[in-house]
């Protein structure tokens, strides 16, 4: 019965711990996000569109989440039950994809 309890215990204090370090790289690869749309925006759009206005790094987080709330890019987390599997997606989708656009951009 004792090892039971134990295991409880142990799995109620690391699901916080992954809690805090998801929420800590989903705001850190934002900013990369938003810093990649900022560099991307600046050199398509503002050549294109003379009348378009340059995008600042809050401004282009807050257009990356927007995206990403539209077109629900964040709703796969849901289907993985490992944690580690769930933050192992987010670190190579938060490194992966705006260096790709940055590198071909």
């Amino acid at each position: 019965m004792s090892d039971h309890n134990n295991e409880m215990a142990e799995g109620f204090f690391v699901f916080p711990i992954f809690l805090v370090i998801y929420v800590l790289t989903w705001l850190f690869f934002s900013f990369i996000n938003g810093f990649a749309i900022m560099k991307l925006w600046g050199w398509f759009v503002i050549p294109l569109f003379s009348s378009a206005p340059s995008l600042g790094l809050w401004q282009a987080v807050g257009l990356s989440m927007l995206c990403r709330m539209i077109t629900g890019g964040g709703g796969a987390e849901a289907q993985y039950k490992n944690h580690e599997l769930m933050l192992g997606r987010t670190l190579s989708n938060g490194c992966l994809r705006p260096g790709l656009a940055l590198v071909f951009g």
